[in-house]
């Protein structure tokens, strides 16, 4: 039976079943799938610099389970696939922590909105690497949602 870490250090991973381990992504490095990652261990999911969580499948909408805390480094990606009214989503049954900012990468021409993270909490702040498109968190910090941007930003000296 296996019991260490599973770390995604070149290429991609693609869970489409149950993994029993902590998940760590390095730089450069892709997980993706539709599974889900359950562990004893306080942090199921820990994504480096440069590492990539992508929901679903690349280029596919679908969700990603963890059952546990995530830990998002700052300059980690969380990459959603867009469809219609339907996005790729992270559920988290624990907490969401990190240094943040955390990049969401997302291609679409359409505003949303769409619900990509819950957790327990969701701590770091996420920029949106689309114009246009902001990250708002909803329901007391237990949501992640991608929406249009609205208003202006005025800096008043």
């Amino acid at each position: 039976m296996f019991t260490g870490g599973t770390t995604v250090s070149n290429g991609t991973l693609v869970l489409s079943g149950s993994l029993a381990s902590p998940v760590t992504v390095r730089t450069n490095a892709v997980l993706t799938g539709t599974g889900l990652i359950t562990t004893n261990n306080a942090t199921a999911l820990t994504v480096d610099l440069g590492g990539i969580v992508d929901p679903g499948f690349v280029g596919g909408v679908g969700t990603l389970s963890v059952t546990g805390n995530v830990s998002f480094t700052t300059g980690s990606v969380l990459r959603v696939d867009v469809s219609g009214a339907n996005a790729d989503l992270l559920a988290v049954s624990g907490n969401v922590t990190g240094s943040g900012p955390v990049t969401v990468s997302v291609t679409t021409t359409n505003k949303g909105p769409w619900k990509v993270m819950t957790a327990s909490s969701i701590a770091p702040t996420f920029i949106v690497a689309a114009p246009g498109l902001v990250a708002i968190k909803k329901n007391a910090n237990t949501e992640l949602w991608l929406q249009a941007q609205t208003g202006t930003s005025l800096f008043v000296k």
